[in-house]
């Protein structure tokens, strides 16, 4: 017989990798507790001297287990009881136990689906559930409570909080990390004091300044507030609720100073409202009742655009169901709707009734319908499934960019222009066959107005940003080989082709025409690369995102354009 812990018996090769990792961690857990019996005459350091503390327990801390798919589910469970099988270990899991339910019922479907058979006779005692296998790893289960008020009122605070930024010196001025050089020094050797220049200032980095979409007043701080529960009641429910509210106002842009002010659609003071809050109690219901939703958002446009419209409260007391002797009937959903909808139902209009009554002594809601439908869009856009139901509604046209102009006409993409205006030696479009026609795999056919590749209330801020940083140069080239008085392509010009050219992933050669041609938008975007204009930008980006922004997600990706030139010229 081998003797019991021999490294080299041929017993152990038999062994599994579990049962070796469990041995490993019961002889760690042995010499922990050796270490911790043994007197302390001597406390133990590190190779630099410090002391090193005693170890009583590895806590183990696991968490967003229930994004992962079922079989990686069913691994940690395991790994976890392996774990919990030593006195050493202690495990602390984080996870929606619906998720590790339902993982447990699709791993072990044949298992389940045999002792649900089993449990179905008379004498149940022998049926085995998933529920059934957590109580055999988990010792203590622990249900947090929802977020009541004041947690919430305080986490809205903590996100919507401004940022304090740190002073930046002025430029040309020491910031402190170094001693500010002598304007004067004198010779060791004959005393004459040598004059040394002082440091020449740099220009400064001209930012663009925004606005900051998380920078609320006190009037939406207070509206949000009543949106707490029993409306969001998780800290994932109010951080979505915020970053939603401030990618709505960076969306709207200069527009979200007109949604702050009263609003009256017929002039009259009476029925005036401020547009804001149609929005936040509309965000709100999409962040607390997902399913409803998709079907509450269209019925809002399609009540508001029927013939004398109601009002909002008429509104939600036509989206109650009532029990009738065929049913549960509503006037709004009709009279095809189970209990467990109405009751869904119900819920919802309740809940934003209340909150309208409450609402009413300092920030009533808009009155009017169309207050509110003109936010289901732009809201439910916000959402997975909502999104799908509100982009098929008709909807106003945004602003549209006056020079970036693109026409779709006879199934081909062409760029806007006078119609009068010849080209190709003054053949038709489609007769042409140059390199500029037949690029676009459209195959409708739209007249009318332009469609712009994006629109003028997001293109006007990017240019500005970014013609603060262009270097100043003469409209003509005076230096050129052979005299040519010809002026430069505007800045703005070959901006807005590489705008084009990120936006669609078309090629240089696609969008050249008569303002430009591909080799210049080239031949300039390499200018700009070597000049470090881009390099400028992603360092103004940096510095000012939080500011300009503000929002609480923590990746962001961006597109670099300088990467752009060591691919092949297309």
């Amino acid at each position: 017989m081998e003797r019991q812990g021999r490294r080299d018996s041929p017993y152990r090769a038999q062994l599994g990798l579990m049962t070796q990792i469990r041995e490993d961690f019961e002889e760690m857990a042995r010499l922990l507790a050796a270490a911790a019996d043994r007197p302390p005459c001597e406390p133990d350091v590190d190779a630099v001297g410090d002391e090193l503390p005693r170890i009583d327990r590895i806590v183990v801390y696991i968490d967003d287990l229930d994004r992962c798919p079922p079989d990686r589910v069913v691994q940690v469970l395991e790994a976890i009881q392996l774990l919990l099988a030593v006195p050493l270990f202690v495990v602390i899991v984080a996870v929606d136990p619906r998720w590790l339910l339902r993982s447990l019922t699709v791993h072990y479907q044949e298992l389940f689906e045999t002792a649900g058979a089993a449990a179905a006779s008379p004498d149940d005692s022998w049926g085995s559930t998933p529920m059934q296998c957590l109580e055999k790893i988990f010792q203590i289960p622990f249900t947090l409570p929802l977020v009541d008020q004041a947690g919430y009122t305080a986490m809205v605070e903590t996100l919507t909080a401004m940022v304090p930024r740190a002073s930046q010196p002025a430029v040309g001025q020491q910031s402190g990390r170094f001693p500010p050089p002598a304007a004067a020094a004198t010779s060791a050797v004959s005393g004459v004091p040598l004059a040394r220049p002082g440091p020449r200032p740099l220009p400064a980095v001209p930012v663009v300044e925004r606005f900051d979409p998380l920078a609320l007043t006190d009037d939406e701080r207070r509206l949000i507030a009543l949106l707490g529960p029993p409306l969001v009641t998780t800290p994932r429910s109010v951080k979505r609720l915020v970053n939603s509210y401030g990618l709505l106002n960076a969306l709207r842009g200069s527009q979200h100073e007109q949604d702050l002010q009263a609003t009256s659609p017929d002039g009259a003071d009476s029925s005036s409202y401020y547009p804001y809050r149609a929005a936040i109690v509309l965000l709100g219901t999409l962040i607390a009742f997902p399913g409803l939703s998709s079907a509450f958002f269209p019925r809002l446009v399609q009540a508001s655009s029927e013939p004398g419209s109601c009002s909002w409260p008429e509104f939600l007391k036509r989206t109650c169901a009532q029990r009738t002797a065929d049913g549960w009937t509503s006037e709004l959903l009709g009279t095809h709707i189970t209990e467990a909808e109405a009751l869904r139902w119900d819920k919802l209009a309740r809940t934003l009734d209340k909150l309208t009554t409450e609402a009413a002594a300092g920030l009533p809601p808009p009155e009017p319908l169309s207050a509110w439908s003109q936010w289901a869009i732009p809201v439910g856009r916000l959402s997975f499934e909502t999104g799908r139901s509100v982009i098929t509604l008709p909807s106003t046209t945004l602003p549209l960019s006056g020079s970036f102009e693109i026409l779709v006409v006879r199934g081909f993409c062409q760029p806007h222009r006078n119609p009068t205006t010849p080209r190709h030696g003054g053949r038709s479009p489609q007769k042409s066959h140059g390199r500029n026609v037949h690029r676009s795999s459209l195959r409708s056919v739209i007249t009318g107005a332009p469609v712009p590749v994006i629109p003028s209330w997001l293109l006007e801020p990017l240019w500005d940003q970014f013609a603060a940083l262009l270097p100043g140069r003469p409209v003509y080239v005076p230096s050129h080989s052979l005299g040519c008085r010809r002026p430069r392509i505007a800045d703005r010009v070959i901006f807005e082709k590489l705008i084009q050219v990120l936006r669609s992933g078309c090629s240089c050669v696609s969008i050249a025409g008569c303002t430009c041609g591909a080799t210049t938008i080239r031949d300039r975007r390499d200018e700009w690369i070597k000049a470090g204009i881009f390099a400028d930008l992603k360092t103004i980006a940096r510095e000012s995102y939080d500011r300009i922004i503000g929002l609480v997600p923590q990746d962001l990706a961006v597109f670099d354009l300088s990467h752009r030139r060591h691919h092949h010229r297309p």
